[in-house]
């Protein structure tokens, strides 16, 4: 009876050891995985706040860093209060339209024809350029030498030319451009300026031509720099015109430089440059209409664009706003019909709730570009974001998008040099703004996602880049 019992006790102890083995190692797993992840933020937390100090700026920062093997957060700083992101922006635009229309998607501009009218449907193409209206023109020109109607369809995007909470005095830079659904070089004129005999105006010639535009020119060729007045073209964007205003002073024997400048009402601008361009091309046009009005049409020619991964790459190196502008109301279309700012912003929303689970209540989307100070996001929503396009099938289209530190022609150009594309990453900057997220690839710490939004400060915005760079170049050092 007892060598039963000493029998039974024994045979469920041995039952029970290999589960009362596992809780042991796991436990301890658990405990050393905490205590390594314990020990690394203290580790962050020393030499952050040392870098910190040093640096000792006057401004709101917030700061998440994650690690992206085990989604550990290794330090925050008001990770979760909400600051204007200025062009990291783009980092939820991107994310959202590579989700929504897919790396290989195509923007189409339409030739129709009805009877004796031609249809042109803008698509939001951010890449159309004169040359393309132009050979357009020219192949409607084999079969017609006059068109009764040239009708111009804009139906797939709303008629406001700027993001909302665009500043009314941002003027007439290449960066502010307006958006349109039919876009030619980028709503953008070339001024092509040389100096001229001395005492006289510059000579100035522009592409593309256009009766709309007319010039003042009130510049001057001097032979030297004393009290040199810099050259400079304006357009009479306080009077909403499309009037240039070109003053300062050209050097004598300067080489030819250009200046791009951006147009007023592109939708009359580049309806009256593909009627030049038909004319040209010894079509003639009675009538221009703007009509959005579907109609039934016989398709004649079918410009595609780029594929947009190749398109991103302009938006994310060169921090281009209107290819922003133009896919945020584009996703906009494809979820709601309605390619405006609003139904974008509702549809990056969407993506962000169902796809990334962000709480969408504590944040606000006003533009796809950033250039919207309404716009305000946290470090904290910035990394959820990198963290789940880390791990999604569009990983390496988002990543390959985002410049690393020396890229010619983008942000980080003279920044970041030594880094390599250990780091790669979107700036931002507006006066007041200063931010740059994306990843890292540390020596010590392994791969990290990161965020450092910078606000409220004046002056010079080096300062507050040398402290993004120093922190970097210590995350990539450990």
């Amino acid at each position: 009876m007892v060598k039963n019992r000493i029998t039974h006790f024994f045979s469920k102890s041995f039952k029970l050891y290999p589960i009362l083995i596992y809780c042991i190692f796991a436990f301890s797993c658990s405990s050393t995985l905490n205590y390594s992840i314990k020990k690394k933020r203290r580790y962050f937390q020393k030499n952050i706040a040392l870098i910190l100090e040093e640096a000792n700026l006057n401004a709101t920062i917030g700061i998440k860093i994650v690690s992206l093997e085990n989604s550990k957060t290794l330090y925050e700083l008001n990770s979760k209060r909400l600051l204007i992101p200025a062009s990291n922006m783009k980092l939820l635009t991107f994310a959202s339209a590579l989700e929504s229309l897919g790396p290989e998607y195509f923007f189409k501009t339409i030739i129709g024809k009805d009877k004796e009218n031609i249809v042109l449907i803008g698509g939001g193409d951010p890449t159309l350029t004169s040359y393309n209206l132009d050979s357009l023109a020219r192949v409607i020109s084999i079969d017609k030498t006059n068109i009764d109607t040239l009708f111009i369809n804009t139906s797939i995007l709303d008629t406001l030319d700027y993001g909302m909470g665009w500043m009314w005095d941002e003027g007439s830079d290449e960066f502010s451009a307006p958006i349109s659904a039919i876009t030619v070089d980028n709503n953008c004129i070339t001024f092509e300026y040389s100096p001229s005999e001395m005492g006289e105006p510059a000579q100035i010639n522009f592409s593309p031509y256009s009766n709309l535009i007319s010039i003042e020119n009130q510049s001057i060729t001097v032979n030297d720099t004393l009290d040199y007045d810099p050259f400079r073209i304006d357009r009479d964007w306080v009077n909403q015109t499309n009037k240039f205003i070109i003053s300062g002073e050209v050097l004598r024997g300067a080489i030819p430089d250009t200046l791009k400048k951006n147009i007023y009402n592109p939708r009359n601008y580049n309806a009256e440059l593909f009627e030049h361009f038909l004319s040209s091309h010894g079509v003639k046009t009675n009538h221009i209409k703007f009509s959005n009005v579907e109609k039934k049409i016989d398709t004649l020619i079918v410009h595609e664009s780029k594929p947009f991964w190749a398109v991103s790459k302009k938006m994310m190196f060169e921090s281009n706003n209107q290819i922003a502008e133009l896919l945020l109301r584009k996703i906009g279309y494809k979820a709601f019909g309605i390619g405006s700012s609003q139904s974008g912003s509702k549809a990056i929303k969407s993506f962000l709730f169902n796809k990334v689970n962000i709480d969408t209540n504590f944040l606000r989307i006003a533009d796809g570009s950033g250039l919207s100070r309404y716009n305000l996001l946290s470090a904290d929503q910035i990394v959820n974001l990198l963290v789940y396009m880390n791990e999604n099938h569009f990983t390496e289209y988002f990543k390959n998008k985002l410049p690393n530190g020396g890229s010619k022609n983008s942000g980080l150009e003279d920044r970041l040099v030594n880094t390599g594309d250990n780091v790669i990453a979107k700036t931002g900057s507006l006066s007041g703004v200063s931010t740059l997220s994306g990843y890292i690839n540390s020596e010590k710490h392994g791969p990290l996602a990161f965020s450092i939004l910078i606000n409220g400060f004046t002056g010079s915005l080096e300062p507050l880049r040398e402290f993004q760079n120093q922190l970097c170049r210590w995350l990539v050092k450990g």
